[in-house]
């Protein structure tokens, strides 16, 4: 078995390091980006979220119940987040994926929201 030259292995390595924390860094970027588009979905604004979504973008919500199905383009996203706020839900982000360079990421993102009847008892659900 042939010896492997030591810069070829630290090269790869370094590169796989480099890799990693570009990757580390693009998911920081984009839970940033959407922490606050999800704090302006709770103050009842939609546009920051909504903007957030490709126009072929999908959006499960999972549970069998009004609100669980699967979301398909920015139409059916919209209708959806002005739901929620006219519901009076509240949510936030608990994890995010990202897969992909920037200039073509694809996030998969667990949100958890809670209502809250009007004694106040909270009941959750969570989307992806």
């Amino acid at each position: 078995m042939p010896l492997r030259d030591p810069r070829t292995t630290r090269a790869a390595l370094l590169g796989a390091a480099g890799a990693a924390a570009l990757g580390a860094l693009q998911r920081r970027a984009a839970r940033a980006m959407l922490e606050r588009n999800v704090a302006a979905l709770r103050a009842g604004d939609i546009g920051p979220l909504l903007s957030f979504y490709a126009p072929d973008a999908r959006m499960v919500f999972p549970g069998r119940h009004s609100w669980g199905r699967e979301y398909r383009g920015r139409a059916e996203i919209e209708g959806f987040l002005r739901r929620f706020v006219a519901a009076g839900l509240q949510g936030e982000i608990s994890d995010v994926l990202v897969m992909g360079p920037p200039w073509n990421a694809r996030l998969a993102v667990q949100f958890n929201d809670e209502a809250r009847d009007a004694a106040g008892t909270s009941s959750t659900a969570t989307g992806r």
